[in-house]
């Protein structure tokens, strides 16, 4: 229903390295990863009662915000939804 989904678990996963990072959706559904060291980078989104989401490819540089918006469907956290290359560069 594109409703803010708050306390879900967001991973962002550096796709060179493995390096993980892991934090939690605010009330209003949004979340923030700060000092990412430039890379591709997936994100991924869970919370109990709707479908695991997970966007490749997301190009970060530093210094240039990026802004991956994922949206959950109700389902199992064993179902999965892949989406690539989803992000919006931000101009600041």
């Amino acid at each position: 229903s594109g409703a803010a989904v708050p306390n879900a678990k967001v991973t962002l996963t550096n796709e060179a390295t493995g390096a993980k990072f892991e934090t939690t959706t605010a009330a209003n559904g949004g979340y923030l990863f700060e000092a990412v060291q430039t890379g591709t980078y997936s994100v991924s989104a869970e919370l109990k009662g709707f479908k695991r989401v997970t966007a490749r490819e997301n190009a970060v540089s530093v210094g240039v915000p990026t802004t991956v918006n994922l949206q959950l469907e109700v389902g199992a956290v064993t179902e999965t939804i892949e989406v690539l290359a989803s992000y919006e560069l931000v101009q600041t």
